[in-house]
């Protein structure tokens, strides 16, 4: 028989024989692991290192790209240029951090995709690894970026010529004459920019031609005294070969009616003084975007008081240029004002004095010897326009407006008019026309009420077609626009054309239809843009 004392003992030994092994078998546990933790931490510490070094990665091409998007935005806008376009890019890839000749790992391509278009692509071809260079080398980025200029909206003239070429337009002529005021006309005459008085005093006055009427309100807000801007673009087909700039009736010449020859006309030419007009030429310079700034040509100014011999109804040789390089020579066309010091008086002609009443009208003309193509001749921003050509009843007239290209696709045409339609009798209507030829479909105006008038607006889901004149309307209220700005819009949905497939591939129109004992005497100004950002990044 066992006695109690044994029995305990007997448990209590077995509890401690049962303790030790399990103390043992947790030892093993806990050795196996540490053997499995340091069997798994060197694929732990690099899958770690990969982690760090694939975020550092991320770091660096977003640096590149960033790089690349500067270089492309900077250097595209001296497209179709490509040296210095090239030049330009990698410029700004090196002030970014990008400089093959410190890195010998680094390299900038610079491609051109188009004549507007510049592609740059950043190679990084040894990228610092850090925690895991065990298992990386050799890593490479490279990213790359597509920027795309568009230029100014090119207006008027698809060609080396603007306006007509004789002084009797025949029918090749686009039926309309470059033209400009003199400062001391009336704004509602058709030009809101250079004339710098709403009101001048009575036209039989003796102070015709040589103030406003009277008063700040009669002076023009809008006054610009530099006249207007218009290109000569060259190609590389012209580079180092000579170009001829001329002027057709350059000088002002008093005409017995607006609608003979080139109009030129002063109201009252007993007592109102003639305007007196210049030209300058200006040189081709970095900043693209700023044609007002570009030096002007020594020996490419011409500057003629009104009623000089030798300019009447005949193209006068202006200068002859021999461009370098491609881009643009901005001309400038002005008359005898300028309250504005870079456009004095003082830099004028002995004789010339800021006054002048009436319009001079002209031609201007690019010539190329020896170019297989010639140089296109247009307005720079806005046009100033004289349309004084006879028409017959139910005739029409269509007019190149603007070169709009497909890049636009997407943006929104915006058209300005000043004071559109005018003429002696009949109905007119306007229409702007696609450059496939038909009525454009669909768009918006307003007109902001001009001197007094009556602001009109409307949506048009049919033919973007607009009356401008009322024949039927009571006298003096016919001219619906008179003195005031038109504005149309013209979304650029779906849109297409054929740039390049012909001369007329992209260019729009407007289009006048003339009803009734209809007789065109129109003094307007054109201004066009694309709503939207002239510098861009885009795919591919």
């Amino acid at each position: 028989m066992v006695s109690d004392s044994s029995a305990t003992r007997s448990s209590r030994m077995r509890r401690i024989i049962e303790h030790r092994r399990a103390v043992v078998a947790s030892t093993k546990e806990r050795g196996y692991a540490l053997i499995f933790v340091a069997v798994l931490l060197l694929p732990m510490l690099g899958m770690v290192g990969i982690a760090v070094d694939i975020g550092s990665f991320y770091v660096r091409a977003a640096k590149i790209q960033r790089a690349a998007d500067a270089a492309a935005l900077a250097g595209v806008i001296y497209q179709p240029d490509f040296a210095r376009a090239e030049a330009t890019a990698k410029d700004f890839a090196r002030r970014n951090g990008f400089d093959p000749a410190v890195d010998p790992d680094i390299e900038v391509v610079v491609e051109s995709a188009s004549g507007q278009r510049l592609r740059v692509t950043i190679y990084d071809r040894d990228v610092d690894v850090f925690f895991s260079s065990v298992f990386l080398s050799d890593v490479e980025i490279v990213r790359f970026s597509t920027a795309e200029y568009v230029r100014p909206v090119p207006l008027g003239s698809p060609i080396n010529e603007f306006g007509n070429t004789s002084s009797t337009p025949g029918a090749g002529d686009p039926q309309f004459w470059a033209a400009i005021q003199a400062p001391y006309t009336r704004y509602a005459d058709g030009d809101p920019n250079t004339t710098s008085c709403i009101t001048v005093p009575n036209l039989t006055g003796p102070n015709l031609g040589r103030r406003c009427a009277g008063g700040v309100d009669t002076q023009n807000p809008a006054f610009r005294p530099e006249g207007y801007w218009f290109a000569v673009e060259i190609t590389p087909e012209q580079v180092n070969l000579p170009v001829t700039i001329s002027v057709f009736d350059a000088g002002f010449y008093q005409r017995t009616s607006i609608s003979e020859s080139a109009g030129d006309f002063v109201w009252n030419p007993g007592s109102g003084r003639k305007p007196d007009t210049g030209y300058q030429v200006y040189d081709i310079d970095d900043t693209v975007l700023d044609h007002t700034d570009n030096p002007p040509l020594a020996g490419c100014n011409l500057q003629i008081e009104a009623e000089t011999g030798g300019y009447r109804d005949v193209w006068a040789p202006m200068c002859v240029v021999t461009p370098t390089r491609p881009g643009i020579f901005p001309l400038r066309v002005y008359t005898s004002n300028s309250p504005d010091p870079k456009y004095a008086v003082s830099n004028f002609p002995a004789g010339w004095v800021s006054e002048g009443q009436g319009f001079n009208s002209f031609s201007l003309r690019a010539t190329c010897t020896g170019c297989a193509s010639q140089p296109r001749l247009y307005g720079l921003s806005d046009i100033s326009i004289l349309n004084n050509v006879a028409t017959d009843a139910g005739a029409a007239s269509e007019f190149f407006l603007a070169e709009i290209t497909p890049d636009n696709e997407g943006k929104t045409l915006e058209v300005k008019l000043f004071d559109p339609g005018d003429g002696r009798d009949g109905t007119f209507l306007l229409s702007i026309v696609h450059p496939d030829g038909a009525i454009q479909q669909g768009c918006s105006y307003e007109s902001d009420g001009g001197l007094g008038g009556t602001a009109l607006s409307g949506t048009i889901t049919g033919d973007c077609t607009i009356k401008t004149r009322d024949g039927d309307a009571a006298a003096g209220s016919e001219n619906l626009f008179d003195g005031q700005w038109l504005t149309i819009e013209v979304p650029l949905s779906s849109y297409a054309c054929a740039d390049g497939v012909t001369v007329n591939g992209c260019w729009w129109k407007v289009k006048y239809d003339f009803v009734g004992e209809a007789a065109a005497t129109d003094r307007t100004v054109w201004q066009v843009r694309v709503i939207g950002d002239p510098v861009r990044l885009v795919p591919g």
